[in-house]
């Protein structure tokens, strides 16, 4: 699903024009890129949770050099699915 469709779809769902719907997601993304590079943990009751956490330096091959590369640590972003998006997914893969 592109930004596009989600735009439409929300909407109509809230009755906003398109230009609106844009703007609160825009400003919602802000948000939440905000909180994020600030350190914090960015939590939606029911979906999951995002997060940042630090990934250790590792070794990693690259094909086109062929050969081994040590990768130094780096922080990345981490989702956590909530308990209803589970059970939710997990009825959609039975049927």
């Amino acid at each position: 699903m592109t930004t596009t469709e989600v735009v439409k779809i929300l909407a109509k769902r809230l009755n906003l024009t398109q230009t609106q719907t844009r703007q609160l997601l825009q400003k919602t993304l802000v948000v939440l890129k905000d909180t994020l590079t600030g350190g914090k943990s960015y939590s939606i009751r029911g979906f999951g949770t995002f997060g940042i956490r630090k990934r250790s330096d590792r070794r990693s091959y690259n094909p086109n050099l062929k050969k081994w590369m040590r990768l130094p640590p780096q922080f990345i972003v981490s989702f956590k699915a909530g308990s209803k998006l589970k059970r939710r997914v997990k009825q959609r893969k039975q049927q």
